[in-house]
């Protein structure tokens, strides 16, 4: 991967003089192995946070809180100024398998960060809610944490939670600073006076009859200086959730997938804990969450297949999942709901004929929508892209659509062979796009970029298809492919690695064009010119 994003590297500069997509960073945060990205966010200064899990006792560290590793598995946090070098980077965890599951940020630059552990000596502090090991409530010895670390890397708090019986999926913080948790729980709870609901509509786990269990989902509230709980409570609802939103008045969103066929997805629980306010069904399995700034919610996931399909809203860019026949698999989409779950406002399908998966999201304060996640490169829907059409592995995306869901403002791939999935997106310093994830096994590492986004220029290059099968594939001498896009004239110019090659054909969207014979390299930078301006500069994998 190091040789193609050097390679995107050197091209940024002539890309952004154009006011085109470029990149204003790549960074190899880790390249110790063993990494797994849960969650990325940025502070008001543009600093940017990662959290995750590792294996490996080589994990750079720097200005650490805990700067060894301590068991199996413990957690990492970093901290990247915005030219993407490292402010602070530390372990967290004890001698057990510690696994983060989720992180956020808040405004100052704070990291709450949740998950489950088996250490008995988690590294708690003594001014938090609980920081002794809970009593086991069942066979497993995992229990929950919550930890936070203050803006220069130091430790604000860390408590132990709850036991194996509830498992903490999504994570949120107010303006105050208190942190929400929810998950799915098979009781053992600890919930609080008054709250929406103190018992579990659950069935345990018990084997070898697991797959009998019922689960229900939690919300907690930790106060700011997490010693106490706010309010804990069940929501009475078979539903694992994945994703979580704070609204400006302290009531939040929790969604996910319900466990129950025709099941509602999504719901609005009160600040205080103890009331339900709204709940919908979106068909949408919800992955990440996020509030406009006009306080509409939107949801991102899988769509939910028949019975009661997703249904996309006129307008919608994508109307239609598009998947083969033998995909295999179900389609990303993304919902706007109004603020009371009343009515979806928008909605739609984003993905290729193989699928794709969001996992994550973030909205500018223009009210645009990110999403991130992974897909085959083969049939990525792409907008001024970077990347195109690395082998038949996964790989990593991040697409910009419109607020209300009918334009897609760019998308491209990230990645190469070696496989990679984007887990974290957030709006960085100056309104540009931040993005990490880690590459496939067994490689593992650690990967952040910066990206300043623009909109769609008048000439632009979206995507680069074989001509027969129409998908993104790596090219070979003597192909014919077609360049797609927009802008294009009689006369226009096309360079392929550095070579002029003359088009075999030119629509104002569509160059036909043959690869020529000789280009050296395993990549090629594709570019169209039309008197003085100059397209979007695409990277292509050749096969020789």
């Amino acid at each position: 991967m190091k040789s193609v994003l050097l390679t995107l590297l050197a091209l940024a500069p002539l890309s952004f003089a154009q006011n085109l997509p470029a990149f204003r960073w790549i960074a190899e945060v880790d390249d110790s192995g063993s990494d797994v990205l849960v969650g990325l966010g940025t502070d008001v200064h543009g600093n940017i946070y990662l959290a995750g899990n590792t294996q490996s006792p080589n994990f750079r560290v720097k200005g650490a809180a805990q700067d060894h590793f301590a068991g199996v598995s413990d957690v990492f946090v970093t901290k990247l100024d915005l030219s993407g070098n490292v402010v602070y980077s530390t372990y967290f965890g004890g001698s057990g398998a510690d696994a983060a599951t989720a992180m956020t940020v808040d405004a100052q630059g704070n990291v709450y960060v949740t998950g489950t552990t088996t250490s008995t000596d988690f590294p708690t502090t003594s001014n938090a809610y609980s920081s002794s090991v809970p009593a086991p409530s069942s066979n497993s010895p995992v229990v929950t944490f919550l930890f936070k670390l203050n803006a220069d890397g130091s430790v604000s708090f860390a408590t132990y939670f709850s036991t194996s019986q509830t498992i903490p999926y999504a994570i949120a913080v107010d303006r105050t600073g208190s942190a929400y948790l929810t998950g799915l729980a098979y009781g053992g709870l600890v919930t609080t006076a008054g709250a929406y609901r103190t018992s579990c509509a659950c069935i345990p786990p018990s084997p070898p009859f697991s797959f009998a269990s019922i689960n229900d989902a939690f919300l907690t509230r930790f106060d700011p200086s997490g010693s106490k709980l706010i309010f804990s409570t069940y929501l009475e609802q078979p539903v694992v959730p994945s994703a979580l939103a704070v609204a400006a008045d302290g009531s939040a969103y929790v969604a996910g997938a319900p466990t129950r066929l025709g099941g509602s997805g999504v719901f609005l629980l009160n600040a205080t804990g103890t009331a339900m306010l709204a709940s919908a069904k979106p068909q949408v399995i919800a992955q990440a969450a996020a509030i406009a700034p006009d306080g509409s919610l939107y949801l991102t996931g899988r769509s939910v297949t028949l019975p009661g399909s997703f249904v996309p809203t006129p307008g919608a860019f994508q109307s239609d999942p598009g998947l083969t026949a033998d995909a295999n698999t179900t389609q990303a989409a993304i919902v706007k709901m109004d603020a009371q779950l009343g009515n979806v406002l928008a909605g739609t399908y984003f993905g290729g004929t193989f699928g794709a998966s969001a996992r994550a999201m973030a909205i500018d304060p223009a009210g645009n929508v990110y999403i991130g996640g992974y897909t085959s490169p083969r049939s990525l829907p792409t907008r001024t892209p970077f990347v195109q059409g690395f082998g038949r592995t996964y790989t990593g995306y991040v697409a910009k659509l419109s607020g209300d869901l009918s334009s897609l403002l760019f998308s491209s791939a990230f990645g190469d062979n070696e496989g990679f999935a984007v887990n974290g997106v957030a709006i960085g310093a100056e309104g540009n796009l931040v993005l990490a994830g880690t590459t496939a096994s067994p490689a593992q590492n650690l990967w952040a970029n910066s990206l300043i986004l623009a909109d769609p220029p008048a000439l632009r290059i979206d995507a680069i298809v074989n001509a027969d099968s129409r998908l993104s594939d790596p090219v070979s001498d003597g192909e014919t492919i077609l360049i797609e896009g927009s802008g294009f004239q009689a006369g226009a110019r096309l360079m392929i690695g550095g070579v002029a090659v003359s088009p075999l054909s030119i629509t104002p969207n569509v160059i036909t064009v043959t690869v020529p014979s000789g280009l050296a390299g395993d990549t090629a930078s594709v570019q169209v010119f039309v008197d003085a301006a100059m397209s979007n500069g695409v990277l292509i994998p050749l096969v020789h």
